[in-house]
């Protein structure tokens, strides 16, 4: 089973904010089974795959009846999928233009952009309007005065999918490299590196786009036991009952 601490160290170094063209977004960090149906947060989801639990106890042990504790270690392999997930995000943004004289359209920063919510001292849709491409403002009446600088307040959307990718290329460098140096303390090794796999279609959630990749990786266990000198007894005798047809014909002892 993959240490605790390295569970607790993986979970911990997913960045909890990424700043994506000049906006932070908060990121929830899950471990394990984690619905992503209806997440509101771009989150990234840390499963690990296919860890064994040794066991702890087999009749191997049957030559160490001898009161003491015993030390065993072995290497395992584990698969660590990291799934990253998010929806699109309107975002408030303010811009400041200058009016040129004769220029009727301005080209915004966000985009595309969902509504204009402000141009102080002018009226929407009377003074301006937002194109239908949903990228420029259009003056359609009064117009700032040339060389004047205007103060556009609008909310636009960056897509879920644009989001994820961003936060896919941040985690899938920094986990294969500055993450998995910290982990050589642990004496873990990556086996390799699986691709990426476009999985929002298994999600009903139309806006929502995720994506998730494998790393592979190595790791020792070790664990202890202490067998007890009444916990082996050894057997003097075996009986077996010998049935035909349900019926008991006689008992062998060994």
């Amino acid at each position: 089973m993959l240490n605790l601490d390295v569970k607790k160290l993986l979970l911990r170094e997913i960045p909890s904010t990424l700043a994506i063209d000049g906006h932070s977004f908060t990121i929830l960090r899950t471990f394990g089974s984690t619905p992503l149906n209806s997440l509101t947060l771009p989150t990234v989801n840390l499963k690990v795959i296919g860890e064994g639990t040794p066991f702890y106890r087999s009749f191997d042990d049957g030559h160490i009846f001898n009161n003491t504790l015993n030390i065993y270690q072995n290497t395992y392999t584990c698969t660590l999928r990291y799934t990253v997930a998010a929806t699109d995000k309107v975002i408030s943004a303010s811009q400041s233009i200058k009016y040129l004289n004769g220029v009727n359209s301005y080209v915004l920063a966000g985009v595309p952009v969902k509504d204009i919510v402000s141009i102080p001292t002018f009226v929407k849709d009377v003074d301006y309007k937002l194109n239908n491409d949903r990228d420029e403002i259009e003056w359609i009446g009064n117009k700032p005065s040339a060389n004047a600088n205007f103060t556009v307040t609008y909310n636009w959307i960056n897509s879920g999918l644009y989001i994820s990718h961003q936060l896919l290329d941040y985690l899938m460098k920094d986990v294969r490299g500055r993450v998995f140096d910290l982990l050589s303390t642990y004496k873990i090794n990556v086996v390799k590196s699986k691709g990426v796999v476009d999985i929002s279609d298994i999600y009903a959630n139309d806006a929502l786009s995720a994506f998730s990749f494998d790393i592979v990786i190595t790791y020792p266990f070790t664990w202890t036991t202490s067998i007890l000198s009444e916990d082996a007894v050894t057997a003097t005798q075996i009986d077996l009952d010998l049935y035909v047809n349900e019926i008991n014909v006689g008992t062998i002892s060994k």
